[in-house]
C-alpha cells in the first residue's frame, strides 16, 4: 500500500490569516535567528545568516489547515491525516540526507589524517563534526527556537594540531551548503562552523523542544567501511515525538547476516526510516525525493512471530564496545532462537527490526558505560512506531527527559509485543545463571 505523501499547507506563516487553525505550529518566533560568532554586529548579513534566510523562505510552510496560498508539501505518515509535528519530519528527512551525502562521499576515502580520538578514546572523524555541523544549521534556520542536544563538540577540533582536520571540515560542510542552497552567497567561516558544532550542547530535560543527534552512529563501523546512521530525533516536553535513522549503507533488500565490509556504492544499498507520534513508521530509499514524495516509501511493521525458533537477532558488531556476545548468546538459548546472530553497527539494526528482517535487538554494555539518549532516542520511536517496543532489561520504558543520559537498568532489548515477557524471562534466567 502506498504511503500518504501529499498535504496542503499555508505558503508563510506571516500571510496565514488563521494561525491558531489546524496543526499546531511549532513554538518559535520567525524573525529571531540564532546568532553565530560575530553576525551581524554592525548590520551586515553573514553567509549563515544567508543560509538560514534560505532555507527558511524554502520550507517556512506549516500545516495549519487553512486554504490561504496552498501548496503541495510532504507529509511522511502511514495515516491519512496531518499530523503535528509534519513539517518537523520533512525539515529532518532533508537534514538527514544532506549529512547522509556528505558521509558517503568521505566514507569512500576516509584518510587517516580525517581520523581522530577523543579525550575518552572513543573514535572521531571529519564526516563527525561535518555532519553535526550540517544538521545543527538546518535545524537552527527552520527551528531557531529549539535547543539541540549532540554528540560532537570543537574543543579538540579547535586545538593547534588539528589544523588540518579542522579545516576540511569546514570545506566539507560548505560543499554540502552549497549544493543544497544554490542561493547561499559565500562560505561559512571557521567561526561560524565550529560554533553550529557546539550548539548541540544543550543539556536536554523535560522541558520544551529539543532536538537529538548523532550525527555518525557507530562511528567505528563508519571508519571499518561497514555500516552506520544518521540518527535524529524530536523531543518535545521529554517525550520523543519524531526519529529518522538515516542508513546510507543498509541493503533495500530482508537483512538475515552479519553485515560487514563491502562495497555499497550500488543503487540497492540505503534506506532511511522515518517516524512521528501516532503517525506509524516510513521506509524511503535514502536518496529519494522528500519533498515530493518517493513512490517506494512504504511502511514498515515488525514481524510477529510466536515461535522463538523462527526469530532472528540482531546484536552489536564484534570490536563494538557494547558487544556481549557470550551473553547475549546465552539469552537466545534462553528463549530457543537457534539461528546464528547478526551483527550490524549503529541504529541501522533498530531500523531492520522495524521493518521486519529480524525480531530481537539485544544489548548489554559494560555495567561502567553510561547510555547517551542520541544512541537510542531517534531509533526508540522508529521501533514503537512500527509496532514493536523497546525497554530496559527489566522492562522499563527508557525515559528521555532526564538529561543528556538514560538512567535505566543494564541492558536494552527491542522486540515484537509478542516476545517482550519471554525475553525478560530469559535475560533474568541467563543473569541468574552467572
Amino acid at each position: 500500500m502506498p504511503v500518504h505523501l501529499c498535504i496542503n499547507v499555508c505558503s508563510s506563516l506571516r500571510s496565514c490569516p488563521h494561525p491558531g487553525k489546524g496543526v499546531q505550529h511549532s513554538r518559535r518566533r520567525p524573525d529571531v535567528r540564532p546568532t553565530y560568532g560575530t553576525a551581524n554586529k554592525i548590520g551586515k548579513e553573514t553567509s549563515l545568516h544567508r543560509l538560514q534566510r534560505h532555507i527558511s523562505n524554502a520550507k517556512r510552510a506549516s500545516s495549519c489547515g487553512c486554504l490561504h496560498r496552498r501548496r503541495e508539501s510532504t507529509l511522511i505518515t502511514c495515516k491519512d491525516k496531518p499530523l503535528t509535528y509534519q513539517r518537523e519530519l520533512v525539515v529532518a528527512c532533508e537534514a538527514v540526507q544532506l549529512a547522509a551525502r556528505l558521509c558517503r562521499e568521505v566514507q569512500q576515502e576516509l584518510t587517516d589524517v580525517e581520523r581522530h580520538k577523543k579525550a575518552d578514546d572513543s573514535p572521531v572523524t571529519v564526516a563527525d563534526y561535518a555532519a553535526q555541523a550540517v544538521i545543527s544549521a538546518t535545524l537552527a534556520a527552520a527551528f531557531p527556537m529549539d535547543a539541540l542536544v549532540a554528540e560532537e563538540d570543537s574543543k579538540e577540533l579547535k586545538e593547534e594540531e588539528s589544523n588540518t582536520l579542522r579545516q576540511r571540515v569546514v570545506d566539507l560542510v560548505n560543499s554540502t551548503l552549497d549544493e543544497d542552497a544554490g542561493k547561499l552567497q559565500g562560505p561559512l567561516t571557521e567561526a561560524q562552523v565550529l560554533e553550529a558544532i557546539d550548539r548541540g550542547g544543550s543539556q536536554g530535560g523535560c522541558h520544551g523542544r529539543h532536538w537529538v543527534l548523532d550525527p555518525i552512529d557507530g562511528t567505528k563501523g563508519f571508519m571499518q567501511g561497514r555500516q552506520y546512521a544518521i540518527a535524529l530525533a524530536l523531543i518535545d516536553e521529554g517525550k520523543v515525538v519524531l526519529g529518522v535513522l538515516g542508513c546510507p549503507n543498509l541493503p533495500k533488500s530482508p537483512v538475515r547476516q552479519t553485515i560487514g565490509k563491502m562495497d555499497y556504492s550500488g543503487d540497492e544499498f540505503g534506506v532511511m526510516f522515518a517516524a512521528q507520534l501516532g503517525g506509524g513508521t516510513v521506509e524511503m530509499p535514502m536518496w529519494g525525493n522528500v519533498s515530493k514524495g518517493d513512490a517506494a516509501s512504504r511502511p514498515a511493521h515488525v514481524r510477529t512471530v510466536d515461535d522463538a525458533a523462527e526469530c532472528y537477532y540482531m546484536e552489536s558488531y564484534g570490536d563494538s564496545v557494547v558487544a556481549a556476545h557470550g551473553f547475549t548468546a546465552q539469552v537466545a538459548a534462553r528463549l530457543g532462537m537457534v539461528n546464528a546472530a547478526v551483527q550490524c553497527d549503529s541504529q541501522a539494526k533498530y531500523g531492520a527490526i522495524a521493518r521486519g528482517d529480524a525480531d530481537v535487538y539485544l544489548r548489554f554494555p559494560p555495567s561502567s558505560y553510561r547510555e547517551k539518549i542520541w544512541d537510542h532516542a531517534p531509533a526508540a520511536i522508529v521501533i514503537t512506531e512500527a509496532g514493536g517496543m523497546i525497554t530496559d532489561a527489566s522492562g522499563k520504558p527508557l525515559d528521555f527527559s532526564e538529561g543528556r543520559f538514560l538512567n535505566m537498568d543494564r541492558g536494552i532489548i527491542a522486540c515484537a509485543p509478542t516476545l517482550h515477557e519471554r525475553l525478560l524471562n530469559a535475560i533474568k534466567a541467563a543473569l541468574e545463571d552467572g
